[in-house]
């Protein structure tokens, strides 16, 4: 079964069958199936509060056995650990479902993670390279420009 770490180190399962996906559709409105699709995955994926619901839905059991409620489930779920659940959530959903759709979301996955190395392996080479300057600029740190109104201090008075 595929398990993750949290920040804290916590370990948590992350199995899914039938009851787990009536629990996420009840709780939160959303039919972890369609995560395959494409368009569910893009709105989970870009929105970390629900994608941390749909796992402590999926681990509230064994969390509720530690004592750990949601909001203590969730401080731990960031940075690498937040990575790793999400990887434990796509192979346990690869492996709820028959042999050949789970082989497709499993390619679906490593597909993913090969896109994804790939746009951060040239983000950090346009970096190094100084085609990107990650360093704030006058127009992005908030600093003013030469185009700013004056300060109501340098008008003079009527």
């Amino acid at each position: 079964m595929p398990v993750f770490k949290d920040a804290g180190g916590r370990e948590w399962i992350v199995s899914i069958d039938v009851n787990a996906l009536r629990r996420v559709r009840d709780r939160l409105g959303l039919n972890l199936t369609d995560l395959v699709g494409g368009e569910t995955l893009d709105r989970v994926t870009k929105d970390p509060v629900l994608l941390v619901d749909i796992l402590y839905v999926l681990c509230e059991s064994a969390a509720r056995d530690a004592g750990v409620d949601v909001e203590a489930f969730a401080r731990e779920l960031r940075g690498d650990a937040l990575d790793a659940a999400v990887t434990a959530m796509l192979e346990s959903l690869a492996d709820f479902f028959p042999s050949r759709r789970g082989r497709l979301l499993r390619q679906v996955i490593e597909r993913g993670k090969r896109i994804e190395d790939r746009v951060l392996a040239e983000a950090e080479q346009k970096i190094a390279s100084g085609e990107i300057d990650p360093a704030p600029t006058a127009e992005t740190s908030g600093a003013p420009s030469g185009d700013s109104p004056a300060s109501s201090e340098s008008i003079p008075a009527p």
